[in-house]
């Protein structure tokens, strides 16, 4: 899995890619599949290794897909249309591709105002979000968003009992939103004022109580 919240590339350098093994076998069109390509970049130098084979030091063409990159010769270009064998490093001699700290390539200036501009029919400036595959946001690729909907601390329902009014024996419940006191879906603390001690014990760490049985609960 992949963390997305890890840097792995800061203003100068690309960081270091530890080891990533091959799941299923490199092909006559330089195509690799991996776990997951999060951190490669197009242009990267990266390195290719076997149990049966020499290491080969190859370049980052293409990015297919969040598994699948597609390398070539370490002296083309991006753009080449040349496809290099890589069927001969097998997942059985347990091939491995990764990526040393190195520098970041110098991008032209003009290059990057190219890279950046929509074609067709807008002409223009790229005023989209793109994911980090660079697929533009659409109904078939969703952005990311958070459950704003998902229960939180301050939807818990809440009970407090006090036997009497000055007594030294309480009970605090914290229950799933809209539980009923019936329900086992309850943490119960018993308070007991012992003196100027407070002493606090609970019934279970879970929602998995009644509040109606309080009084009759084992509290350690």
């Amino acid at each position: 899995m992949s963390d997305f919240n890890f840097p792995r590339i800061t203003e100068k350098r690309y960081m270091e890619i530890s080891p990533k093994s091959f799941t299923a076998d490199g092909t006559i069109n330089g195509v690799l599949t991996i776990s997951s390509t999060y951190s490669f970049k197009v242009g990267q130098q990266v390195t290719i290794k076997s149990d049966t084979q020499p290491i080969l030091k190859v370049k980052v063409q293409r990015v297919i897909s969040e598994t699948q990159l597609i390398v070539i010769d370490i002296g083309e270009a991006v753009i080449t249309k040349k496809k290099l064998d890589m069927s001969m490093y097998l997942v059985a001699d347990t091939a491995t591709i990764e990526l040393l700290e190195d520098k970041r390539p110098v991008i032209d200036l003009l290059e990057i105002q190219r890279q950046v501009y929509e074609e067709e029919p807008t002409v223009a400036l790229r005023q989209h979000s793109v994911d980090w595959l660079g697929r533009p946001y659409s109904e078939d690729n969703p952005l990311p968003t958070k459950n704003v909907n998902a229960p939180t601390v301050e939807e818990l329902s809440l009970r407090f009992d006090e036997i009497t009014c000055g007594s030294t024996i309480m009970y605090l419940g914290e229950g799933k939103f809209g539980a009923l006191d019936s329900e086992p879906k309850w943490k119960v603390k018993k308070i007991e004022i012992i003196g100027p001690i407070v002493k606090i014990t609970n019934a279970s760490e879970n929602f998995d109580q009644i509040w109606d049985n309080r009084a009759g609960l084992t509290y350690v």
